[in-house]
């Protein structure tokens, strides 16, 4: 799952919406780290109020495609309205030794890939 957070602009208390980042949640995040995904990049930290001792890194979508490595295939989006949905793939490769397909799905881009990654490296 994902948060929308509005990001803020502006001086001398006037502030205005300038965009909507959409922000990992703990339980991806750690996973991610468990699983061994770097902890540094293009991204952010990010510290939970829960957890405060234990910062977590939010990659990219770019260096979650890139973690992928040859693997990653596609990324779709699957449905329309406020919350469609993504799936991100990897296929069969007899040449490469890849076996079987793989499917990362999320509400976000960024949930889809990390999840495919993670699905890639169990």
């Amino acid at each position: 799952m994902y948060s929308v957070y509005p990001i803020l602009y502006g001086s001398d208390g006037d502030y205005v919406v300038a965009t909507l980042i959409e922000y990992m949640d703990y339980t991806l995040a750690k996973k991610l780290k468990d699983a061994g995904f770097v902890q540094k990049g293009k991204g952010y930290i990010e510290r939970w109020d829960f957890a405060q001792d234990e910062p977590l890194y939010i990659p990219t979508l770019s260096e979650l495609i890139d973690a992928c490595g040859e693997r990653f295939e596609e990324l779709n989006k699957i449905g329309h309205g406020i919350k469609p949905k993504w799936n991100a793939a990897s296929y069969s490769c007899e040449e490469c030794g890849w076996d079987g397909m793989e499917v990362g799905r999320g509400l976000t881009k960024e949930e889809a890939v990390a999840n495919l990654w993670l699905a890639i490296n169990k």
